[in-house]
């Protein structure tokens, strides 16, 4: 049996199904409107075609009467998604979270040197009234490591979880008050696979954590500031990778 997909505590795309929603869009026109938005941004949309499964990410590249072409980002995750009929895709737009459900088609070959899948033109737009993404719940034979540069010293600090959107940081820094919005800049964040990014973090939150061995201690929710499309797309293909191998 599929384990249920981990609630997200920050603040990309969301993580299940179903999730209240207020009004639709519901007129082809603003269906359009919206589409053609996302892809003028290189928005990023989130694939979800199994409960408990991670997501697939792309980006629109074009968009047709009846039909849109999505650039698949992790290509090794893709023969997950062919022979399934309905699939769910999420995203984000102007602050809000959008949520349409589509059909796969098949292959746009178009688009040489890029793999693209098509998909059924949408009908409609849900609006999403909570916030959250994938978030990878790390395990012991998995760390990632978080090192911080403070007053000149590198400080490696724990990681409780990681997503597209940021990382979940553990415990405290001596003489750092880890305070929402405060810019952690130069974080160097190293994940099992070998891989290192080197991105700026923004403190989102902070809430109570409890260990597996029942101590208690502060987990700080942290942002991307501006992660660019290659760290993204080596993030997640370490998130498709790793939540695939857990499950």
């Amino acid at each position: 049996m599929a384990q249920p997909m981990p609630p997200m505590l920050t603040d990309e795309l969301p993580d299940v199904f179903p999730i209240s929603a207020a009004e639709s869009a519901a007129d082809q026109q603003d269906v359009l409107s919206v589409l053609e938005q996302l892809k003028a941004m290189d928005a990023t949309l989130a694939l979800f075609y199994a409960e408990g499964m991670a997501p697939i990410y792309g980006q629109i590249q074009t968009i047709r009467d009846a039909s849109l072409s999505l650039e698949i980002l992790d290509q090794m995750a893709l023969p997950n998604v062919v022979d399934q009929q309905a699939l769910h895709c999420l995203t984000r737009l102007s602050g809000q979270q959008l949520r349409f459900d589509t059909r796969f088609i098949g292959y746009d070959e178009s688009a040489p040197g890029s793999l693209c899948i098509r998909l059924e033109m949408p009908c409609s737009f849900s609006y999403l009234q909570r916030r959250g993404a994938f978030r990878l719940d790390l395990i012991p034979r998995r760390p990632v490591s978080c090192f911080l540069s403070v007053k000149g010293d590198e400080i490696e600090i724990s990681v409780a979880d990681v997503s597209l959107g940021g990382v979940g940081l553990l415990g405290v820094i001596p003489g750092v008050a880890l305070v929402p919005g405060l810019i952690l800049k130069g974080a160097r964040v190293e994940l099992s696979s070998g891989n290192c990014l080197i991105v700026d973090l923004e403190v989102r939150s902070q809430a109570d954590y409890f260990l597996k061995n029942g101590i208690k201690t502060i987990r700080t929710g942290t942002q991307f500031k501006a992660l660019s499309p290659r760290d993204a797309q080596t993030l997640m293909r370490y998130i498709n990778r790793v939540a695939t191998q857990q499950s």
